[in-house]
């Protein structure tokens, strides 16, 4: 069964239709125990994840490892390391303008 028709009418019956592309629902988040967050202060700066044995980072499971390293293509990334419990990913969707579920994440 789908929650698709309810949503629609619930967000109909509440006169949210026009932010319908602003929100998204959270239907899975990831618990990482330690962690690194990689900003980057200019747009378009590719982040590349690789392995350190010289495999494809492909799933959480490889980042969980710590056994990775990040290239940017810029010099202006700022890379902060946090040692405390935290949720940095999760996995998301947001409603097209056909009501249908667009993946994030």
């Amino acid at each position: 069964m789908s929650i698709l028709p309810q949503l629609k009418k619930l967000w109909t019956d509440n006169g949210l239709v026009k932010y319908r592309r602003e929100y998204f629902f959270v239907f899975q988040t990831i618990t990482a125990a330690s962690g690194t967050f990689i900003y980057s202060e200019e747009r378009n700066n590719d982040v590349v994840l690789s392995h350190t044995l010289g495999d494809k980072v492909t799933k959480f499971a490889d980042l969980a490892s710590g056994n990775f390293e990040y290239v940017s293509n810029t010099k202006r990334t700022l890379e902060i390391i946090r040692t405390t419990r935290h949720r940095p990913l999760f996995k998301a969707f947001r409603l097209r303008s056909n009501w249908e579920p667009e993946i994030l994440g």
